[in-house]
């Protein structure tokens, strides 16, 4: 019994002192305004390189660049938008202990991360909070840039990947 308490993680308690997690919360949100800024800097970084690529007479190799720059960018994408929710859920928590409550949200929410409107990372919402966070119950899924980002890299995804292997058919 007592090896099973000395492998378990300390409990760590959020310090009692306003000043303490006014800096933590200060912090969270400027590294969630830094995280959203890579995302879209990243992304103006990614139609230039697509529009330097595809300028030329597109060949079978820069296709195939193309497929690999999209995929690649687009896990980078995944991954910044997973660590965007995880922060924006930690700041939530700290304004909780303040007394900060929207919308009678429980302690650390997360959003859920989706792909075209498809949950992929459910969070902690009741399917009440679900109704709301959705834009419309007929529609099914929210508006939002992740949407538009996720419609952007497939479908330049799914450009190159075809164009690739119309590359390897012969010509007549």
């Amino acid at each position: 019994m007592k090896e099973e308490n000395e492998s378990l993680p300390p409990k760590i308690h959020l310090p009692s002192n306003p000043d303490n997690l006014r800096a933590k919360y200060n912090a969270l949100l400027a590294y969630i305004n830094a995280v959203v800024t890579f995302r879209f800097t990243t992304l103006g970084f990614f139609l230039a390189a697509t529009a330097l690529i595809l300028g030329v007479k597109p060949s079978f190799e820069k296709y195939s660049i193309l497929f690999l720059i999209t995929f690649s960018l687009y896990i980078i994408e995944l991954r910044n938008r997973f660590l965007k929710n995880e922060l924006a859920a930690m700041s939530r928590q700290i304004e909780k202990k303040w007394g900060y409550i929207v919308n009678k949200k429980p302690d650390y929410e997360l959003d859920p991360t989706t792909i075209f409107g498809i949950v992929i990372n459910k969070g902690d919402i009741s399917e009440n909070d679900k109704l709301e966070y959705n834009f419309g119950k007929w529609l099914g899924f929210k508006f939002t840039h992740s949407l538009a980002l996720d419609i952007l890299y497939i479908l330049i995804l799914i450009y190159a990947f075809i164009n690739t292997i119309l590359q390897l058919i012969p010509k007549k």
